[in-house]
């Protein structure tokens, strides 16, 4: 817990942050949404763990899930005919704490019909440099650089890395850089230990840095693109990875391959069973081409205030 003095100037910036990022959005001419905190399905990600409760109406009991994310909801808004939305949404977590880590924060959505993830990278040096203009930043800004996975593998690891690799063929990497893995683990295991290890302490900290192109079985909820590559991006600066991005699945039948995929590696993990949101499954019959980002509010502003710990920009961390 954290037991300092409270700070007024602290809650004064967090404010005026929270302020300018409502109007960057609102100057460019998205539309603000409010989706529901207590939600049906949390979401399928097998790695986060979700706060659940019952809802009581009169002898009736139903459970319910505190969201973890306003995804599912904003993309029923753009199956209903939404354009350019975006939300700054309280979302939980279970089983996250740390320097980085709140299990209850601030998750800043926006979505974009019949875009292409270049114009949310766009969207996002904008962002950068409307927080310079108004203040919030007090540093020199950077020019981003947008980077490929494969082309970070063979630079770092030495791996021509392509959308068909698999497990064996990162395991001579993991033994040339003497990175202690399982030999029964898996292509996500051995991809997330190279890039943890090898790629992502490479990133210069004070340079804004989009990597992309992902292979196809950590697609998340992203489509592929026609080499087989993931179409989605993360965004890292000052030390943290701040957003992540996806050219958004837009038929039912394939998000609900993902889903299924999801459900049951949560089920070989022995992780709580979550439930697979119908509703949506059954409006993206009118799911428009679009691209969508989730970005932490907490971390960016740890970047824009250059801090190293949550601790330090919240008072109830």
């Amino acid at each position: 817990m954290n037991s300092s003095k409270w700070d007024e100037q602290k809650s004064q910036d967090w404010f005026y942050f929270i302020r300018a990022v409502q109007d960057f959005f609102l100057s460019k001419g998205f539309c603000p949404i409010e989706t529901p905190i207590l939600v049906e399905s949390p979401g399928t990600e097998p790695h986060l763990d979700f706060f659940s409760t019952i809802k009581k109406h009169n002898k009736l009991s139903q459970k319910k899930w505190l969201s973890a994310s306003p995804e599912m909801n904003l993309k029923k808004i753009l199956c209903r005919g939404g354009k350019n939305i975006f939300e700054i949404h309280k979302c939980f977590r279970n089983n996250e704490s740390g320097s980085r880590h709140l299990s209850e924060f601030y998750m800043l959505e926006w979505y974009r019909a019949n875009a292409l993830l270049t114009e949310l990278m766009n969207d996002l040096e904008n962002l950068l440099k409307y927080l310079k203009q108004k203040h919030i930043i007090l540093f020199a800004l950077k020019p981003f650089q947008r980077l490929s996975i494969s082309e970070l593998f063979k630079t770092y690891c030495e791996v021509d890395l392509n959308p068909k690799s698999q497990a064996k063929d990162l395991i001579p990497a993991l033994e040339k850089w003497n990175i202690p893995f399982d030999s029964s683990g898996t292509f996500e295991e051995f991809f997330h230990l190279l890039f943890l290890n090898k790629i992502e302490n490479q990133f210069v900290s004070d340079v804004p840095t989009i990597v992309q192109h992902y292979p196809p079985s950590l697609r998340a909820y992203s489509r592929l693109n026609h080499e087989g590559w993931a179409e989605r991006f993360e965004f890292y600066w000052q030390g943290l990875e701040l957003a992540n991005a996806f050219y958004e699945i837009c038929d039912s039948q394939e998000q609900q391959k993902v889903f299924q995929q999801d459900l049951q590696i949560r089920k070989d993990k022995g992780v709580e069973e979550v439930a697979v949101d119908q509703e949506f499954l059954l409006e993206m019959k009118d799911m428009p081409e679009s691209s969508g980002i989730a970005l932490g509010l907490e971390r960016l502003f740890m970047a824009v205030s250059q801090k190293k710990d949550i601790s330090q920009i919240h008072p109830f961390s």
